[in-house]
């Protein structure tokens, strides 16, 4: 692709409009969205690698040959799609973030959060569809050395996690990142993963607020819910399909009835975008 040339403000074209030309005809590209362009298409290959700073503003200037408020600009979109993070003052310059789930979390949880969808339209989708992953798991020809291993051994240290009940609960969200990741479809991984994890962060934050500094539920429910992890595993060690996916479905139900009721009895409504903002978006350290 052509740079643009030295002192023009606008995208190169390949020919002037002829007059009468509908309002709806292609618009030519501006020099900023140009500029962004070629900044993404460097961050999201790996040539620009993630924390790294990119070049200042001057060296950019000279690179591309463009008006400096287009420079600008094209940092302001790449800001606002979450790829920099612009810091102003002296030291000021601008830092690299690739894309990761975390960031599409957020998002996601902004929309469900404007939407006024509350915690329990959003557990039934991840029962619905993280059982598919255990499914997956199980008709694995190769789940002996690349399901089982991984999931055997976050079940260990859940056990050992056991006393402590806000690490016992990131022990089982570990779980089923684990289940998840050893389906062994990378969409599914993505998708799955970005709705979980708004999931495991509204649940995360209701242990820390509920059962912080009291007692957390009966030893017999956390008892229960490693029984029915070992259940699972063993479902998906004989190969059976059907039967880790139901497990997986009915394991679920169970544990999300707990996050979403407070010790008072009231359920947990709406999901909490705040919650999901990346840390490096400026997010201070929330209160549960």
């Amino acid at each position: 692709m052509a740079e643009p040339a030295p002192g023009h403000d606008r995208a190169p074209s390949r020919g002037s409009t002829p007059r009468g030309t509908p309002p709806h005809a292609t618009r030519q590209p501006r020099v900023a969205e140009i500029v962004a362009a070629t900044l993404r298409n460097r961050i999201l290959s790996g040539d620009l690698r993630d924390s790294a700073e990119l070049p200042k503003q001057e060296e950019l200037f000279a690179e591309f040959g463009v008006s400096m408020p287009s420079i600008r600009e094209a940092l302001r979109i790449l800001e606002t799609e979450g790829l920099v993070t612009v810091r102003r003052g002296a030291r000021g310059g601008a830092l690299v973030h690739r894309p990761d789930p975390a960031t599409a979390s957020y998002v996601i949880g902004l929309m469900m959060q404007a939407q006024s969808i509350d915690l329990a339209d959003l557990a039934a989708a991840v029962r619905h569809i993280e059982p598919l992953c255990a499914g997956i798991c199980a008709a694995r020809d190769d789940r002996a050395n690349t399901v089982l291993p991984a999931l055997r051994a976050v079940q260990e240290d859940s056990a050992d996690a056991f006393d402590d009940f806000p690490k016992f609960v990131e022990q089982m969200r570990l779980f089923h990142e684990t289940l998840l990741k050893s389906c062994g479809n990378a969409t599914m991984m993505l998708l799955i993963g970005i709705l979980e994890n708004v999931w495991y962060t509204q649940e995360a934050a209701w242990a820390t607020r509920v059962y912080g500094g009291d007692e957390p539920p009966e030893s017999k429910v956390r008892y229960q819910t490693l029984r029915e992890h070992d259940l699972l595993i063993d479902a998906i060690e004989r190969g059976d399909v059907e039967g880790a996916t139901k497990l997986a479905r009915n394991h679920l139900h169970g544990a999300q009835s707990w996050a979403q009721v407070d010790h008072d009895g009231h359920e947990q409504r709406l999901v909490d975008a705040r919650l999901l903002r990346p840390q490096q978006w400026g997010a201070p350290p929330l209160r549960p």
